[in-house]
């Protein structure tokens, strides 16, 4: 794999940094979390009155299910049902701003280690990528980014630098199903910011050997 010529991590940072996402419930613990998520993100949002008017963009609305909606001047944005799980439907709302939610394809890329980087590529488009705290966690993202996302396919590439850790994210991931592939990492060449992000964004891009 040849090296980054952009930090791809970063530029999705800014992409974000540009929408707008609208939230529009009656559900006060809803909003307050959908709102710490979004904030935590740097992601601009605005809260709306269920039948207002919006007069300028916007990327996305998360909406409450059979509520009125908010009605748009200029061209509607995707529509996002809120669910009871705020993370989720931040997630969503992310990809749905992109074109992205319920994609043909879900590449899924990790980078093993202590903290693992693990990016998502929908139809050929960077949407997320984090870092996880440890093995657990990042089960716990992958599967939780297969519910948020709905793709018809997963796939899931992990990198080869760590072969410690990586047998067990392996062994851990195909118990619970999608079969993987393994990415030979020794072409990678790193950048300093977000490292093991942009590790898992190379990974993914990077077809691998079947496990």
């Amino acid at each position: 794999m040849g090296g980054l010529k952009l930090d791809d991590v970063t530029r999705l940072r800014e992409r974000e940094r540009g929408l707008l996402i609208g939230i529009c419930t009656s559900d006060f613990s809803a909003l307050h979390d959908t709102v710490s998520i979004l904030k935590d993100m740097h992601i601009p949002h605005t809260v709306m009155e269920p039948g207002s008017v919006w007069e300028a963009g916007m990327d996305c609305l998360l909406l409450e299910n059979g509520i009125e909606p908010p009605s748009f001047t200029m061209r509607s944005p995707a529509v996002v049902p809120i669910t009871s799980d705020p993370g989720i439907t931040v997630d969503r709302g992310i990809a749905a701003s992109f074109g992205r939610w319920r994609p043909k394809e879900l590449v899924a890329g990790i980078d093993p280690g202590k903290r693992p980087g693990v990016a998502f590529i929908a139809d050929g488009i960077l949407i997320s990528a984090r870092r996880a705290v440890g093995l657990d966690d990042m089960v716990d993202m992958l599967f939780r980014a297969r519910k948020a996302y709905e793709p018809r396919v997963l796939k899931v590439r992990v990198g080869d630098g760590d072969p410690a850790q990586g047998s067990l994210i392996i062994a851990e991931i195909m118990r619970r199903g999608p079969a993987v592939e393994l990415v030979d990492e020794s072409q990678t060449t790193r950048t300093k910011r977000y490292r093991d992000e942009n590790a898992a964004v190379l990974i993914a891009r990077t077809r691998g050997r079947p496990v």
